[in-house]
This record gives C-alpha cells, sequence and structure tokens, in this order.
C-alpha cells in the first residue's frame, strides 16, 4: 500500500464517506474530484472498508487511466482490469484470445477471493458470462493423494475449454501421455504436471513448456473453465434444432434469392458446428438462448462490494451508445444475411442505476441527479487538480511560497529513487528544499520527495494537501 492511501485515511472527508458505508448507507455520491485524487480515495476505501470494489468507467481507456493509479496505490495484484469484448460491424464479435484470457482470469480471481479491486468498462458489464454457480461447480481441483478418473478429467478438460495436443508449448493445451497429464492454463505462466499412479495423483510440478522440464513441486492446483460460454454436446444439439426451425421460418418470410444463400450458408454453417460438438467464438451471440450463460459480472461480485459508477452521466451515455451500435450491427448482419433476428440479448438498463440490490457509489465532479436513485448521503470534497509547471521553476517556487503561507503539506512524487533525487537536485538550484522520504509519519511544512507515479496533482484544500507529480513539474507544453 502507498504511504499517500494510509496518510489519506485521516483526512475528514474521507472518514465521513467510511462512516457512511459503516452506517450502512448504500447509495452514497463523492463529488469535487476527479483524476488521480479521486482514485486515491477509492484506493483508502477499499483500505478503510475492506470491501471490494468494482469501478464502472465509460471506456476501456478510462478503465486502464483508473487502473494506472490503482495499481500504483494498492498491491498491483489486488487490482484488475476486466475488458469488454472487442466488436466490430463485420461479424458481431471479432474474438480475442488474449482479452478471453484476461476476463476470465478476473472470474478465476474472483471465485478464488483474490481480487479486491476491479475496473470494467461499461460494455464489459452487460456482457453474457456463464453463471457463476456453473463456471466454480465445474472447475477441477486436484492435490497429490487424490483419486481422479483420467478419462473424466480429460472429458471435464474438453468442456471446459482445453484442446487436446501431443505436446503442451501453448496456454489452453493439455495433453496425455501414460500417466502423465499436462495442462496449461490460461492464468499461468507455466504449465502443470500431474503425474498419475494408476488412479491417485502422485505428484503435481509447474513446468516449462517450451524445453517441457519441471520446475518445481506444487501442493495443489484449481483449474477453471478457460472460455466465456459452458455449454454441453447435448445442449448444442438442442440449439441446434431450435436455430434450424427459427432458420426455416426465416426462409420463408425472405424473397431474395441472394440473402436466402448467404443466410442459409452462414446460419446453416454455425448450426452444422453445433451438431458436431464444436465450440466456436461466434457461438457466444446466442448466449440468451443457452441455458446458465446469460449472467453477468455483478453476480460473481461478493455481496459486500461497493459498485462505483465513475461520472454516471457519461454512464447512462456509454448505455445509449452501446444500444445503437449493437442495432446498427444487427441490422448490418440482417441485410446481409449473416444471423436470425432477435438473437442478440438486449441490455438490462436497470442492471446498475436501479438495482436497489447493489451498494453504490457514484462519483463525478459535480453532483446530478439520477433518475431512480435516491441519494442517502452527499459527499462533497473541497479540492482543486494539479497545475502544471512546464519546467518554469520560478512559477513553481512562487507556488511553493504561496502553498507554505496557506499552511499546506507538498508533496512531491518521483517514479524512483534515482529521479527522486534528481529532482530533489533541480529543487536546489532554486532554492527550494524538498527532503526525501519513504513514508509520511512526519509530514509537516517542509516539502517532502516521496516514491510515487500518478497520472496528474492535486489540492486538497480542506485536508491542506498538495500532490505535485514529475510530470506536473517537467512536462513540455
Amino acid at each position: 500500500m502507498h504511504p499517500l492511501v494510509e496518510y489519506l485515511r485521516s483526512d475528514g472527508d474521507f472518514q465521513n464517506l467510511v462512516d457512511g458505508f459503516r452506517n450502512g448507507d448504500t447509495e452514497q455520491w463523492m463529488a469535487g474530484i476527479s483524476g488521480s485524487v479521486r482514485h486515491l480515495y477509492l484506493a483508502a476505501l477499499r483500505v478503510s472498508s475492506l470491501r471490494p470494489l468494482i469501478i464502472v468507467t465509460q471506456n476501456m481507456q478510462q478503465a486502464q487511466q483508473v487502473y494506472e493509479d490503482l495499481a500504483e496505490l494498492l498491491p498491483a495484484e489486488e487490482v484488475a482490469i476486466f475488458p469488454d469484448r472487442e466488436m466490430s460491424y463485420l461479424d458481431i464479435l471479432a474474438y480475442s484470445p488474449e482479452q478471453a484470457a484476461v476476463r476470465l482470469g478476473v472470474l478465476e480471481a474472483l471465485a478464488q477471493g483474490k481480487t479486491s479491486v476491479i475496473i470494467a468498462p461499461m460494455a464489459a458489464v452487460h456482457q453474457s458470462l456463464p453463471t457463476k454457480r456453473l463456471f466454480v461447480e465445474k472447475a477441477i481441483h486436484l492435490k497429490p493423494g487424490d483419486e481422479v478418473q483420467l478419462e473424466q478429467v480429460i472429458e471435464q478438460l474438453i468442456y471446459m475449454g482445453y484442446q487436446r495436443v501431443e505436446r503442451v508449448e501453448s496456454k489452453g493445451e493439455f495433453s496425455v501421455r501414460g500417466g502423465i497429464l499436462d495442462i496449461f492454463p490460461l492464468t499461468t505462466d507455466n504449465g502443470i504436471r500431474i503425474e498419475l499412479f494408476d488412479v491417485e495423483v502422485d505428484s503435481i510440478r509447474s513446468f516449462d513448456p517450451a524445453n517441457q522440464r519441471s520446475i518445481e513441486k506444487l501442493d495443489e492446483v484449481s483449474l477453471y473453465p478457460i472460455r466465456e460460454i459452458l455449454v454441453s454436446r447435448e445442449q448444442l444439439q438442442s440449439l441446434a434444432d431450435h436455430l434450424q426451425g427459427r432458420l426455416e421460418e426465416r426462409q420463408k418470410k425472405l424473397k431474395d434469392a441472394k440473402l436466402l444463400e448467404k443466410l442459409d450458408r452462414q446460419v446453416g454453417w454455425e448450426i452444422e458446428q453445433m451438431r458436431e460438438g464444436i465450440v466456436f467464438p461466434g457461438l457466444i451471440r446466442y448466449a440468451s438462448l443457452l441455458p446458465e450463460a446469460n449472467d453477468n459480472l455483478l453476480n460473481y461480485l461478493p455481496p459486500d462490494a461497493i459498485v462505483v459508477l465513475d461520472e454516471p452521466t457519461r454512464l447512462r451515455e456509454a448505455i445509449q451508445t452501446i444500444e445503437k451500435e449493437q442495432a446498427e450491427w444487427e441490422t448490418a448482419a440482417l441485410e446481409h444475411g449473416e444471423m436470425l433476428p432477435g438473437i442478440l440479448p438486449k441490455l438490462d438498463r436497470s442492471l446498475l442505476f436501479t438495482n436497489k440490490k447493489l451498494t453504490r457509489l457514484f462519483t463525478s465532479l459535480f453532483p446530478r441527479a439520477v433518475p431512480g436513485v435516491t441519494l442517502q448521503k452527499l459527499n462533497t470534497i473541497s479540492a482543486r487538480a494539479g497545475q502544471s509547471f512546464h519546467g518554469q521553476m520560478a512559477v513553481l517556487k512562487g507556488e511553493l511560497e504561496r502553498w507554505r503561507k496557506s499552511g499546506m503539506r507538498v508533496i512531491f512524487l518521483a517514479a524512483n529513487r534515482e529521479r527522486g533525487e534528481r529532482l530533489q537536485r533541480v529543487l536546489e538550484d532554486y532554492r527550494m528544499q524538498a527532503d526525501l522520504v519513504t513514508n509520511l509519519d512526519s509530514l509537516g511544512t517542509q516539502p517532502v520527495i516521496l516514491q510515487g507515479n500518478l497520472a496528474n496533482g492535486f489540492e486538497l484544500v480542506s485536508f491542506k494537501l498538495v500532490v505535485v507529480t514529475e510530470n506536473d513539474v517537467f512536462a513540455n507544453k
């Protein structure tokens, strides 16, 4: 945890926010701050409340900005981004194995209680997932001494999305050689080697897929599904029969011969894949027609999680944009004979804004009324955005003097010790003194230089704290 987080916890405004949740408030608003100072408050909220946070942003770019600050302020392994699936006008779903791996890694961490803060763009929150019950139930947990039926494990791995190969070299693969089962999960840097003695797990080791050599013994291993849609062959057969009926009904209504041909070729191919038991990337578009395949990220959260709605007005705009784009994709796909009508699931507008089961924190620079939301507490924090000095040290010196007269405590942030020493020398050249410190236990009126790297600085007026980043000092115009 960064020293700034611990230091902020003594701020009265922050304590009012925490006390609200401790006293049972389920809807609060935090206004007056934005950027890195908002992220600092959220990091401190996580530490003081000990409650998981999910921060919903307008888009992936904003999610990345929040992540970079929080990964600096909190242990990086406790913070994760849950990206949205990449969409395209051509095929509705542009499948990205890399992003799927990240998403599934977050679900796995949630299932194991390992992730404390999740940042997700609005689109990702609404996209279909297998139910948490199914995701957890289908996981495989093994330790030495367990008895297993190898054929059942193989069948389960295939159901979970693993591909059987002769030699495991890439993530998502598994192989069987005699009594040795090699598996490469999406969420580990190395493969997992399970050695069996008859039906008993004899040993579990990690191994390097590049040279196939074992690395170290493991006490246990947990293997979770590695695809976002979990479906059996029987369910695929049932879906294929259902879609065949809908395809035939659609064909009766269409008069365009070319469109009929394209629809039969595209949807017919998908139906054929289902009949053969093949789970293909585009199958996700049929999630609303499959049992236990149309859940969402919120249902993976612990019951005490706080849902942070970052700039709710922009989030509502994001929903409208998603709905518009989905409608355009669906219209284009229907016009090109690429899909059947009424397949894509509709967005649930009540998921975030009127769901009374959630504990929510709305954050924005200015508080605005949100339809369906009755705020129990408004927390307005007096703050100013940090100033950019663009290397003009005389201006910085003048501001330091103003801050000193106002009784403000000033913290400079430098990315590492070496850069902190460089900043100290530059300040000394202009007759400004700042002490290099590793904590804020004795912070007073003398400016200090602390290791850290936030996107931007700020002034917390009521708390009498100023944070200045290296970028604030040196960045060019």
